[in-house]
């Protein structure tokens, strides 16, 4: 039995399916970072930076992100580098709040340009010590 929809109607439908699943999936990814808690990536970016640093670095207190504009925002309270071992104070550094905002054009165009960078320090920066 010949199909009575023509080929152009089968085509709009199907793109308006897609349309409509396009739209679901960004609602679900939307949603997601809504309500995603950003303290779980505490211990990573720990981790990563102790790695890159080769002194110990933590994060005490919680991380906030506002993902929803051009230049989102990034904070962090509770930031502490290590001092090498045997070094005169406990600390390299301690900040008790970091705050910055990332340009997304820039970013597109492959610029990491950071706005507004803010920090609360709780011990000023010592003179980098090498490692042992």
């Amino acid at each position: 039995m010949p199909s009575s929809a023509s080929p152009s109607a089968s085509s709009s439908t199907r793109r308006q399916r897609r349309l409509r699943t396009a739209a679901a999936a960004l609602a679900v990814i939307g949603l997601g970072v809504a309500l995603f808690d950003w303290n779980l990536l505490r211990r990573p970016i720990e981790h990563i930076a102790s790695d890159r640093l080769e002194r110990t670095f933590r994060i005490t207190g919680p991380l906030s992100v506002r993902p929803w504009s051009l230049h989102p925002s990034f904070s962090a309270d509770g930031l502490s580098v290590a001092n090498v071992t045997g070094g005169k104070a406990p600390h390299l550094a301690a900040v008790g709040r970091l705050s910055f905002s990332v340009d997304l054009r820039a970013l597109l165009r492959g610029e990491w340009v950071l706005d507004g960078i803010e920090s609360a320090l709780k011990y000023s920066i010592r003179r980098l010590q090498p490692p042992a």
